[in-house]
């Protein structure tokens, strides 16, 4: 993704081009301070969908600011994440160290109980990572297959006494 910075620096041999550049920022800037400090002020939250519907109320030409530029403007997305909470939710979510990491032996499936609470298990599937779900996933087709291959071989063994 391009930032209007690289655009700069993109079009060092068009000059003319610098001063519409630095207005265009500027004016983003502006109206992203504007509309985080309005929502801020109406205590609602600080989320890109907002800015860019309130930045058309106050936008003197009605044009309003895209998500994705708040996204590409460096200067407007530092000042968007510094107050968005929802923007914190999601990087604290990113950088936690989770406690649900299992190794794929580790796990005890024998011990899970048919009359758990199914709503519990699924805010806790929640909260793990693409990749622990797909550990615990493996974990439980392995389980599975051995499982099924000592049952083929209780019953082979089963049926040669029979016979």
């Amino acid at each position: 993704m391009r930032n209007i910075d690289q655009n700069s620096e993109l079009n060092r041999d068009r000059p003319w081009l610098e001063d519409l550049y630095r207005e265009k920022k500027e004016r983003t800037v502006n109206l992203v301070k504007k509309s985080v400090d309005f929502l801020i002020s109406e205590k609602l939250p600080v989320t890109l969908t907002n800015i860019s519907q309130i930045s058309k109320h106050i936008d003197p030409e009605g044009n309003g600011v895209h998500p994705n530029t708040v996204r590409t403007n460096t200067i407007a997305h530092s000042y968007y994440s510094k107050h968005s909470t929802s923007y914190k939710k999601v990087i604290n979510r990113r950088g936690k160290k989770s406690t649900h990491r299992n190794n794929f032996k580790n796990y005890n499936f024998e011990n899970i109980k048919a009359d758990r609470d199914l709503q519990t298990v699924h805010e806790r599937y929640k909260k793990m990572t693409k990749q622990e779900i797909i550990n615990r996933l493996i974990a439980a087709e392995q389980y599975i297959v051995e499982n099924n291959e000592k049952w083929v071989q209780d019953q082979f063994n089963l049926y040669i006494k029979d016979t």
